[in-house]
C-alpha cells in the first residue's frame, strides 16, 4: 500500500513546462497527449495518455505505473512510447504526438 501524501511530496516534474494551449491535429489525424511523473523514492513512474480527435474531443485514454525508472527523462520517454503504442493498438495510423518534454519532441 502506498501513501498518496508521500507520493505527492516526492514527485519530480519534467524538464520543461507544458504548452499553455492544446493545438488541434490536422483533419483525419488524432493527437495522443502524454505526460509522466517520477517518484524518486520508489524509482517508479506513472504516466497517462489522452487521445483527442481534430475537434478536441476525447477519443480514448489510458494510464500506467512502471517500476525501476531512474530519471524524469526515462519516465517521459516511456510515456511517449506508450502513447505511440496505444494509438497503434487502437488502429489509428495518422498520429501527431504531444507532450511537455523539450528533449523528446
Amino acid at each position: 500500500m502506498v501513501n498518496l501524501d508521500t507520493l505527492l511530496l516526492h514527485r519530480v516534474g519534467s524538464e520543461a513546462f507544458a504548452p499553455l494551449f492544446w493545438k488541434a491535429p490536422t483533419d483525419l489525424w488524432v493527437r495522443p497527449n502524454f505526460d509522466a511523473a517520477l517518484f524518486i523514492n520508489l524509482q517508479a513512474a506513472s504516466a497517462g495518455v489522452v487521445v483527442r480527435n481534430n475537434e478536441g474531443l476525447l477519443s480514448r485514454s489510458t494510464c500506467f505505473w512502471k517500476e525501476q525508472i531512474p530519471c524524469p527523462l526515462s519516465a517521459e520517454a516511456l510515456a511517449f512510447a506508450q502513447a505511440i503504442r496505444f494509438a497503434r493498438d487502437l488502429g489509428f495510423r495518422w498520429v501527431e504526438t504531444e507532450g511537455n518534454s523539450a528533449v523528446l519532441l
